[in-house]
């Protein structure tokens, strides 16, 4: 289950970088707006930043709109996503995400999120242990055969290798961010989980 609240905090974070990039978009007037050097949140390396209530609310609040948002284009035809893609920026933009610092905000709030133990200590983990956790899991399950063990085990040191070297996503470092997030975190998960 964290895995998968991981993947949806982060979904959160590509929608926004979608946006900013100007993906989907084929009219002139958003050619002409990319050349005058419109933000391409695609390009921009994440940055952690001093994180308040208000954020964290604005990002529920965001993150709630932006699943009604995404509702009707489960199964998207073609031709839908200049619409699908006005429809999110209009969204990000009512609740400040559509720019470089919202991208940043939400980033912040989406690593954090993933990175908390949502079934155990309702604490943030680091990275590394939360990697170390899934390596020694994977290399005692019953479930998987030998062969797929060591593909994922691989792919886990392959990751760990990269942290220890500095390379990889940064960690959280303000202590502040990461107990606001975690105060918030059950109110997160309801909204990303139910939409509510």
């Amino acid at each position: 289950m964290t895995r998968s609240l991981t993947y949806l905090a982060l979904l959160a974070v590509a929608t926004v970088a979608l946006a900013l990039s100007g993906c989907g978009e084929s009219t002139p007037t958003a050619a002409k707006d990319k050349a005058a050097g419109s933000t391409d949140a695609l390009a921009l390396e994440p940055k952690e930043v001093r994180l308040t209530e208000a954020d964290v609310r604005r990002y529920m609040a965001h993150a709630k709109e932006e699943i009604e948002v995404r509702r009707p284009y489960t199964a998207m035809k073609p031709g839908q996503i200049d619409e699908f893609m006005a429809n999110l920026k209009a969204v990000q933009k009512k609740h400040g995400f559509d720019t470089a610092d919202g991208y940043s905000i939400s980033w912040t709030i989406a690593s954090i999120f993933g990175g908390i133990d949502h079934q155990g200590s309702k604490r943030y983990v680091s990275r590394q242990d939360r990697l170390k956790k899934q390596l020694a899991d994977i290399r005692g399950s019953p479930y998987m055969d030998a062969d797929s063990k060591k593909a994922a085990a691989q792919a886990i040191e392959d990751e760990l290798a990269e942290i220890a070297a500095g390379k990889g996503q940064p960690e959280p470092r303000m202590p502040e961010n990461i107990a606001l997030v975690e105060r918030f975190a059950p109110e997160i998960l309801a909204v990303i989980v139910g939409g509510k």
